[in-house]
């Protein structure tokens, strides 16, 4: 478990840096990422709305992630009891 942790934690400091370079790291080019409303997108969609993110918040101090649940609980995506909120701070 504490692996995962640091892993999540290292990914959340290049997203709450907004450094697009270094979170990019975190995945791989054949990456396929859904999003409900706007569908299907590859490494390089996704990077590009990343990059607009965190230029649009720029003067943000940070991004941070938080689970409703127990933080350090590793649960199964297709649980949808499971939620994840992303909140702008």
């Amino acid at each position: 478990m504490a692996t995962i942790a640091a892993l999540d934690s290292a990914m959340f400091c290049a997203f709450n840096a907004h450094d697009a370079d270094r979170l990019g790291t975190w995945f791989t080019p054949d990456l396929e990422f859904y999003h409900d409303k706007s569908g299907l997108a590859g490494y390089d969609t996704t990077m590009a709305n990343f990059r607009g993110l965190f230029a649009r918040n720029a003067g943000t101090s940070r991004f941070y992630e938080r689970y409703l649940n127990n933080p350090d609980e590793v649960k199964d995506p297709k649980d949808h009891r499971t939620e994840l909120n992303w909140v702008i701070g």
